[in-house]
This record gives structure tokens, sequence and C-alpha cells, in this order.
């Protein structure tokens, strides 16, 4: 196949686009051709959205660009499965999530089904078979392992930071506790002192009034001249 990489994927993507027919109508006509599980009625059924269709078109373009770097292959149709399940690895060696590796595993076989149908329509003997179950095997356990460990690493994340809220928390109330325990004991102090301030100034007001009832007591004594008549009689 002749041309850029934008135009040999443009070219293939008209064999497999179905805008404007029926998805439900294609998907009993793959089941009528002997299509079973979901995957392979997937795998029959054109692209009927603007959308998948970029994103198809999208992959098939990073498919290209990699085997033209990797491979020094200019042409998709000598794409092989070595070349489909090497970018496919590539994924998985980053990590994608899983329902993204999907995705890019459905690309590439709707890019099968687009070359075989561009090799029939030019009358080419090419037969494309990309075999990628074992590297879906493979994401299926490496990506899920990976993302269990994401998982895991988000609970014991979010785990740890409601510990450090509680924590914090606790050692909130522990503080406010102290403070008021010292409020209280601050308060009790206060109480004391001023209990026995007003002790003190009754006792004071208490020994000013004897001091002032001994004192009228002897005045009177004095007017009365007790005083002198002892006097008196000591004489």
């Amino acid at each position: 196949m002749v041309g850029s990489i934008d135009a040999q994927t443009s070219r293939l993507l008209l064999e497999v686009k179905r805008f404007g027919t029926s998805r439900i109508t294609a998907q009993y006509q793959a089941m009528d051709n002997g299509a079973v599980t979901t995957h392979e009625i997937g795998k029959e059924v054109g692209i009927h959205s603007q959308a998948t269709a970029d994103f198809y078109r999208d992959t098939w373009r990073s498919i290209a660009r990699m085997v033209k770097d990797d491979y020094g292959i200019n042409d998709l149709e000598k794409i092989t499965s070595e070349h489909v399940v090497a970018f496919l690895e590539s994924k998985i060696t980053r990590n994608v999530a899983k329902t993204t590796f999907l995705q890019y595993a459905s690309a590439i076989e709707k890019l099968e089904v687009a070359l075989n149908s561009y090799a029939n329509f030019i009358g080419s003997r090419i037969k494309y078979n990309f075999y990628l179950k074992k590297v879906r095997d493979t994401a299926h356990i490496t990506l899920q392992l990976t993302a269990n460990a994401k998982l895991k690493k988000k609970r014991l994340s979010e785990y740890t930071i409601k510990m450090r809220e509680k924590a914090k928390i606790k050692k909130d109330a522990k503080v406010a506790k102290e403070k008021t325990n010292k409020m209280a004991e601050k308060v009790k102090i206060a109480a004391e002192i001023a209990e026995e301030k007003a002790a003190e100034k009754k006792q004071l007001k208490f020994e000013k009034a004897e001091k002032k009832k001994a004192m009228d007591h002897y005045l009177k004594l004095k007017e009365s001249g007790f005083f002198d008549n002892k006097k008196r009689k000591v004489k």
C-alpha cells in the first residue's frame, strides 16, 4: 500500500466504516455468519460511530509509526502479528488501564478485518490473522495485578488519611481536655484564693468589731468612774 500513514489508515478505515447503518442488524448478521461470543461478534461488526473511528485510526497510526521506526516498514499491508503484539506489549509495560488495553486490542482486531477486506478488494492472496490471545492473557494477569496493587495502594492511602484524621481528632480532644482541666484548675485556685480572702476579710471585720466592742466597754467604764473608784480602793 502506497501513500503516507494518514492516507493508508484513512483508506483502510473505508473498509470497515458503516456509518448510517444499524449496528444491531450487523450483530445479527455476524451471528448468522457463525460468530458466537461477544468478542467474535464485535470483531465482525463494522464501525458505526465517529468517536470509535477516530480512536481506531489514531491507534493504527501509532502502530504504523512504531513499525516504521522499529522495523523500517512503511507499508501497512506488511504488518504482522509480531508487530501488533509488540505494540500491545509496550502498552502492558506502560501499565495502561485494562479497559484501555482492550480498546487497543479491539482497534488492532478491526485493523485485521480492514486489511483482509482490502486484500480481497485488490485481489491479493494475503490472509491476515493477528494472534492476540497470548498477549491478551498476559495483559489480563499483569494489568489486573497492577490494578489490584493500585486499588490496594489507594485504599491504604485512604485508610492512612482516615487514621491520621482520627489521631488528629483524638489529639485535638486531648488538647481540649487538657485546656479544660487547666482552666478548671485555674478556676478552682481562683475560688480558693477568693475564699481565703473572704475569710481573711471576715476575720478582720470580726477582730475590728471585737476591738470596737472592747473600746466601747472601756469608755463606758471610764465614764462611770470605775477606774477612779478602783484607784481609791487601792490607796
